[in-house]
């Protein structure tokens, strides 16, 4: 599997007409998510996620999203050239809508899991309530990836047993030339299940990995509106 994690920076300011550049971009990726979901079977996963607004990591209008891909070219090839992906292309530079583009690299899986079951999050009636997501961008300190490694992996086998935890993926550059750093993508019944599985639960490990990491970044939001992941 392929898979990208952009993080989208959005502009903060109001439009004339008061819908807001976060709006715009979000109804515009919906479109695409429902494009893809019908018409791209090899996109495993499409979603996009909104700030939980509880850190100050990156700024709260900002959104990251999840896709999944087959194989390079089920992206680079059928899914940027599918018209609704197409719209959302013009629309995003005609409204100048991203500040840059985002890094769109692909990352392959080495631990843990995408999803418990297919979620659909534009279904009103399959959830309750959205995920609560936590992604941790790490950089290993030199000499360290291969502990670093371990202890991911230890965490992500926990983690397929422990209920409300409904991914724990950890990944990796599909290109050893861009890097060694690695993301861990995981998700949540709710944030109160995500404190106490990092904070109380699994604390030691955490506090291993930041050790183990010259930099650690974490981001968290919720997957609800847009999108899929799983099939």
């Amino acid at each position: 599997m392929f898979v990208i994690v952009p993080l989208c920076d959005v502009p903060s300011r109001e439009k004339s007409d008061r819908v807001s550049p976060l709006q715009m971009l979000l109804n515009l990726i919906s479109d695409v998510a429902s494009f893809t979901r019908e018409k791209e079977l090899d996109c495993l996963s499409y979603g996009w996620f909104r700030s939980a607004g509880d850190t100050d990591s990156v700024p709260h209008h900002w959104i990251r999203g999840l896709e999944v891909y087959k194989f390079p070219e089920a992206n680079r090839k059928i899914h940027r050239a599918g018209k609704a992906y197409q719209a959302f292309r013009e629309g995003a530079v005609a409204e100048a809508l991203l500040n840059g583009y985002p890094d769109v690299r692909f990352w392959s899986p080495i631990a843990g899991f995408m999803t418990r079951a297919p979620v659909d999050f534009e279904s009103k009636s399959q959830r309750a309530s959205p995920w609560y997501i936590g992604i941790q961008d790490l950089v290993p300190r030199n000499g360290s990836r291969s502990r670093l490694l371990e202890v991911l992996h230890s965490v992500a086998k926990v983690a397929e047993t422990s209920p409300g935890v409904e991914s724990f993926w950890v990944l990796e550059r599909s290109d050893k030339e861009d890097g060694d750093d690695l993301i861990l993508f995981s998700a949540f019944v709710s944030k109160a299940k995500f404190d106490t599985f990092v904070f109380s639960e699994q604390a030691a490990a955490w506090n291993a990995v930041r050790e183990l990491c010259q930099n650690t970044t974490t981001t968290t939001w919720l997957g609800s509106g847009i999108g899929f992941v799983g099939r």
